[in-house]
């Protein structure tokens, strides 16, 4: 199992990382996003 926490960490560190809907809804449907997180909490 991945450890998420790290995984965050780790993409954030290399900056390639998108927040808030509206970023992500455009990388998504550029096809630029490999992965998408979505959080309940929000």
């Amino acid at each position: 199992m991945i450890d998420i926490g790290k995984a965050l960490k780790s993409a954030i560190s290399t900056g390639v990382v998108e927040f808030g809907v509206d970023q992500t809804e455009k990388a998504v449907k550029a096809g630029k996003a490999q992965l998408v997180i979505v959080s309940r909490n929000c």
